[in-house]
């Protein structure tokens, strides 16, 4: 038995096929172009690029899964994922041994995961009339209003209040500003529907962990129609939803012909990216937490009953196995890197910065942040560690060389220095709003057990690991393969092999190494957090009456 997992994400897609065992067999990746931003807040990708990249990214997988010498085959290759360096092995690499001389076994389901909040407006022959609004655009801030107040029982009951990252007020500031596109607008899709859809052929079918952000009644499992309709939204434009795991559809004979897949094959209904890397990471049971950086930074974990955050910051998908995955995603990420620094300068700037930076950083890419705090006009930046509430600017200033690259006698030159210096200040950046995350959701009741479980293409930078761990003063476990395409792939291989989530994560996800916080840096990282807090404070961002659990 083999299944695969496809992920689409936001700079690229990823199809991976994986063995009954849990090892990756083979993949194939495509890149996407960077989101559009046509202003402040706002961010959108055209849903047509999408498609051909998967097509792409499929048939590479598939070619590799079925070509002689699957040994030849270096899954995990290709562009470094943000902030990521060649320090730490995975599974990407460690599968490698695994693949050589294998037997192909039959591909017998496969699963789709994409981002949480991304909205698609389909016309009637199944076609975006518009570009996909992105899980990051905060465009929608009378409209979250609107919705929060026209459905805040049912949003309480359910721990959240909408906030512009949620699906909903797009949809509604659609239909308020762009009532042409409304008017032949026939399906409301989230991006990983959309690639369904065309798979299948049935458009309008979505997972309960997509519809989450629509408004969807995870306690009732139904579409809220007398909210839905108090705000105009008719509920047969949104699609159909089942539960995550359960079959949505089979490969048609369109798809087969594009992708190379067997017609036939059952598609089974995927969870948003966040939530595939999370299983990905191993933090499938109660207590356990994952902190997944990508593009956006998502910390996700697992309770037995929900969490409900009175600001609207934290809210929770329905475990597969009937618990509940609260967390929140941050528009702080892996993006903010590529487009300050440039996806290909990532590996050489990560093996040139050393820590603790000169610099606080706030590493958002465009404006508007959604959790651990909401602030629709946050914009990143960049200040001296010394003056964390002045002007924002990131003035050039002596760095010392990396203890590696002095060994070496390569220095770089001087002005790739100061950027190297700009870069780890970045990455601190995002360990900060990490701890931040895991502190707000300490405060709304949440229990932490065990180290935390980083995914995310990050996890290769084990220098960066190091420091993540002594900012949060929390081990960090580094499972194998922890990639949202990996996550989607367990949800599959659960489906075909009859067993629980919990049991497949249990048997497939591996820890490979545990990160200790270093001792000697846990007080350094202390002081600059509380920096860093009191810089967000300055600039209005974090509100006064917020408190960590150590101020409380």
């Amino acid at each position: 038995m083999a299944v695969m997992g496809i992920d689409l994400g936001t700079s690229g897609v990823r199809a991976l096929i994986v063995g009954e065992d849990g090892v990756p067999l083979a993949e194939g990746r495509a890149p996407l172009s960077s989101p559009d931003r046509p202003m402040p807040g706002r961010m959108e990708q055209p849903a047509e690029a999408w498609w051909p990249q998967v097509e792409r990214a499929v048939r590479q997988a598939l070619q590799a899964y079925r070509a002689d010498g699957a040994g030849k085959t270096s899954i995990g290759g290709g562009r470094a994922a943000p902030g990521a360096g060649p320090e730490t092995q995975t599974g990407s690499e460690m599968a490698r041994a695994g693949m050589t001389g294998r037997a192909r076994p039959e591909l017998r389901a496969l699963s789709v995961t994409g981002t949480s909040g991304t909205v698609v407006f389909l016309g009637r022959d199944g076609r975006p009339l518009r570009p996909a609004i992105l899980y990051g655009d905060l465009r929608a801030v009378r409209e979250a209003a609107e919705v929060d107040a026209a459905g805040r029982s049912l949003w309480r009951r359910l721990g959240y209040r909408m906030t512009p990252a949620f699906a909903l007020p797009k949809v509604l500031w659609v239909k308020r500003h762009e009532p042409a596109v409304w008017k032949e607008t026939a399906r409301v899709v989230h991006a990983a529907d959309y690639v369904v859809g065309l798979l299948t052929g049935e458009a309008g079918v979505t997972s309960e962990s997509d519809a989450l952000k629509m408004g969807f009644d995870l306690l009732e499992r139904r579409w809220p129609s007398e909210v839905l309709t108090a705000l105009g939204v008719d509920p047969a434009r949104l699609p159909r939803v089942v539960p995550s795991g359960a079959v949505l559809g089979t490969i048609g004979r369109w798809a087969a012909k594009r992708t190379g897949l067997p017609v036939g094959l059952p598609v089974v209904a995927g969870m948003t990216d966040g939530a595939t890397s999370q299983l990905a990471a191993g933090a499938a049971f109660p207590g356990a937490w994952a902190s997944v950086i990508g593009s956006t930074l998502v910390v996700k974990g697992v309770t037995r009953t929900l969490l409900a955050d009175p600001d609207g910051g934290v809210y929770a998908h329905r475990h597969p196995d009937g618990w509940w995955m609260p967390g929140g995603a941050s528009n702080a990420g892996g993006q903010a890197l590529v487009e300050r620094f440039g996806a290909d300068r990532l590996e050489r700037l990560s093996r040139l910065a050393r820590f603790p930076s000169p610099y606080l950083v706030y590493p958002l890419a465009g404006r508007g942040e959604r959790f651990p705090f909401l602030a629709p006009a946050a914009e990143g930046f960049v200040v001296p560690v010394g003056d964390p509430t002045g002007p924002a600017g990131a003035p050039p200033g002596p760095t010392s060389v990396p203890a590696e690259e002095a060994a070496s006698g390569s220095k770089g030159e001087p002005g790739e220095r100061e950027e190297a210096a700009l870069f780890a200040g970045y990455l601190e950046g995002m360990g900060y709003i990490e701890r931040l995350a895991l502190e707000r959701l300490l405060s709304l009741g949440a229990v932490i057990e065990g180290p935390i479980r980083v995914a995310g293409g990050t996890v290769r930078n084990r220098a960066w690991l190091r420091v993540r761990a002594s900012i949060l003063n929390r081990p960090l476990s580094v499972p194998a393969m922890p990639e949202a395409a990996y996550g989607a792939a367990i949800l599959a291989g659960a489906h075909v092999l009859g067993q629980s989530v919990a049991a497949m994560v249990g048997a497939w996800v591996r820890p490979v190494e545990v990160i200790e916080p270093d001792p000697d840096r846990v007080s350094l990282y202390e002081a600059r957090y509380r920096r860093f807090v009191e810089a967000l404070r300055a600039r209005g961002f974090l509100p006064d009456t917020w408190s960590s659990p150590k101020e409380a």
